[in-house]
């Protein structure tokens, strides 16, 4: 793994998700709960520079924070909308047609993302793909995550009756980290 950073764009969306939607009142209860479990870093957006990497660790403080304060079904709702952001957005019209084609560029962007692991999309039938993720720290919240973020990624294409299963996990399996999804 080369460092386990999270680029600052992926933290600036989840605080620009939680001051939208929950306004001040939310954001003080998720800073007063990453606070109280230790966490150091940056507590504002504007101390997170996008294209600056900070470690895993601030962003998985970030995660459970936010499931604790806002609960898994809100939680799982921030990480769909999170993907459906404006920048989001742009990186993926141009294949909004092919939802193949998304799944099959995924491993292309993780690295806009993240400065460790890879990932790899591979298109296995008619409407359905398999996600791969390798050499990731293991964390169920980071998994949910990215189990929702895929949702949200495939509502910003043409594909009806989505569904993303996580069928295997580094914590159970030991290897890899993988998703099999669906669509019509």
């Amino acid at each position: 793994m080369v460092g386990n950073n999270v680029y600052g764009g992926v933290f600036i969306a989840r605080f620009d998700y939680i001051r939208e939607k929950h306004g001040v009142k939310g954001l003080d209860l998720l800073k007063k709960r990453m606070r109280d479990q230790g966490y150091t870093g940056p507590l504002e957006m504007a101390g997170f520079k996008i294209a600056k990497a900070y470690p895993f660790s601030y962003y998985t403080a970030l995660l459970d924070g936010c499931m604790e304060v806002f609960g898994e079904a809100e939680f799982a709702n921030m990480s769909r909308l999170v993907a459906m952001r404006k920048g989001i957005v742009g990186w993926f019209v141009k294949w909004a047609d092919d939802p193949g084609k998304i799944m099959e560029q995924a491993g292309h962007y993780w690295s806009k993302f993240y400065d460790f692991g890879r990932m790899e999309g591979e298109v296995t039938g008619d409407g359905q793909a398999i996600i791969r993720l390798f050499d990731v720290p293991s964390n169920p919240t980071f998994c949910m995550t990215l189990t929702n973020y895929f949702e949200g990624v495939m509502a910003n294409t043409n594909a009806n009756d989505v569904s993303v299963e996580h069928v295997k996990c580094i914590s159970k399996s030991g290897d890899k980290e993988e998703w099999i999804v669906k669509w019509s």
